[in-house]
């Protein structure tokens, strides 16, 4: 998004409804001012019979104050005058594209007072706009004629209640002025829009120049990253002091992550409300739904696999669309994830979150399980009863294992592999090392055939992997 404004393209930033609703658009749009500086923001529209200030811009022999002025300085100027003419220096294309921009009566430009009467003067996307840069010229005009705004960024918040067709209208004639000004694109200015995607109309992909607009949507922009940070953020200080208090709750974090996926408001409640326990995650989670989405859209086949389609395309498609705008469904690290407040307490519901649950074990708990395979295989030279090559040559009769049938080295060998050995009699061990191997091979064994370790195979294996 910043790498397409400061190259000079305008934008159009489609945000889901969800997003506009729970400020995350407001966030993300904030996030820009550090990339493009601080852009020229139109105001919202006022409401419909509102007083208060609202300064016209004029055009035409009254305009003799140039760009920059602002209208309200003029106290005097209460003159009417009409909308520019097609092919009069204010269009300076002869399209006559000024037409739909204004309203049927002709504006009035009046001094900057608070208690004159609501109905004197139209509130319109460039007035309001013409106000911000200070001038009483056509705004657009304005801001390709005077070098002060090279490199200016417009931002326009659509869903504040614009006329969809006036932005339109809007967007085309400023990518025109672009095309036709001649700057290099560092120094053009640029519009972005940022909009829900029923703010504007649905056609407006047809008319924008690839040149000098693009649009853009906010969609598979999350991945794990900002999952985890988010949930970091929810969680404070993590587990303690404690080695075990510190795996126990990366095990509570990384499974928030990968049950969440890109519902951020999901994961910041489910963080701060579930304990951690495998027992208790149901109950949390059920809470949660009812906290944060009690009703929510069918998924669809989005619904189907619980790591998602393969994301295709650069927005929603067209069956997606409902549930991307309700914020129950997006792309989330090259995958389209649906929020759990939809699936979870459905038909499959349960088997779904086991899924997640494994896998987010799986992430923690494997690299562990080999440093701990490996510390094991390091006992061998000196452990085993008969001596290394024995006990090798037994573990390949025993698990069938090795190299073109021979045995294994001694470093590769598995948890199952150690174990047979001790029980074999090949690997003498301590009976708290033989208890502990007994129980990381376990624990190996379930995650490998896709099954969720308990609370109690936790308790028993946080130890073992945390004691030699």
């Amino acid at each position: 998004m910043s790498r397409a404004l400061c190259t000079g393209s305008s934008v159009v930033w489609y945000f889901a409804d969800a997003a506009v609703q729970d400020g995350t658009a407001r966030t993300l749009l904030g996030l820009l001012d550090r990339a493009v500086g601080h852009p020229v923001r139109v105001p919202a529209p006022k409401p419909a019979g509102a007083g208060g200030r609202a300064d016209i811009w004029a055009a035409g022999e009254d305009a003799a104050d140039g760009p920059g002025r602002n209208p309200a300085q003029d106290a005097t100027a209460y003159d009417a005058v009409p909308p520019p003419q097609a092919g009069s220096e204010t269009v300076p294309d002869g399209s006559g594209a000024w037409d739909d921009l204004w309203d049927t009566e002709p504006p009035v430009r009046v001094a900057a007072t608070d208690d004159r009467p609501a109905d004197t003067t139209a509130d319109s996307l460039l007035q309001r706009l013409a106000v911000e840069l200070g001038t009483s010229f056509d705004p657009l005009d304005a801001l390709f004629a005077d070098p002060g705004w090279e490199g200016a960024t417009v931002l326009i918040e659509a869903w504040h209640g614009e006329e969809r067709e006036e932005l339109a209208v809007l967007l085309r004639r400023f990518q025109n002025l672009a095309r036709d000004s001649g700057r290099e694109s560092a120094r053009r200015p640029r519009l972005l829009v940022a909009a829900r995607h029923r703010d504007l109309p649905p056609d407006l992909s047809a008319y924008l120049d690839k040149g000098f607009a693009k649009a853009v949507w906010c969609w598979n922009v999350t991945d794990r990253l900002d999952t985890a940070v988010t949930v970091a953020s929810a969680a404070g200080p993590n587990g303690g002091v404690s080695p075990a208090g510190r795996l126990r709750e990366e095990l509570r974090r990384e499974a928030v992550v990968e049950i969440c996926g890109p519902d951020l408001a999901c994961a910041t409640e489910l963080t701060g409300s579930w304990d951690g326990s495998v027992a208790g995650l149901p109950g949390s989670l059920l809470a949660v739904r009812h906290r944060v989405r009690p009703h929510e859209p069918p998924p669809g086949r989005w619904d189907s696999d619980p790591l998602g389609e393969a994301v295709t395309g650069d927005r929603p498609g067209q069956e997606g669309q409902e549930h991307w705008d309700a914020g129950t469904a997006d792309g989330w690290c090259g995958r389209i994830r649906v929020s759990p407040l939809v699936w979870f307490g459905s038909a499959g519901g349960g088997m779904r979150l086991n899924r997640y649950l494994w896998r987010a074990q799986n992430r923690v708990l494997l690299p562990l399980l080999d440093e701990a395979r490996a510390y094991y295989a390091g006992l061998v030279p000196t452990a085993a009863v008969r001596g290394e090559s024995s006990l090798l040559l037994a573990c390949s009769r025993g698990t069938g294992r090795g190299p073109d049938g021979g045995p294994p080295r001694s470093a590769s060998l598995e948890l199952g592999e150690l174990w047979y050995a001790c029980v074999s009699g090949e690997l003498a061990l301590t009976p708290a090392r033989r208890s502990r191997l007994r129980t990381l091979r376990d624990a190996r064994n379930k995650l490998a055939h896709h099954s969720v370790l308990s609370d109690e195979s936790l308790e028993q294996l946080i130890p073992a992997l945390l004691e030699r």
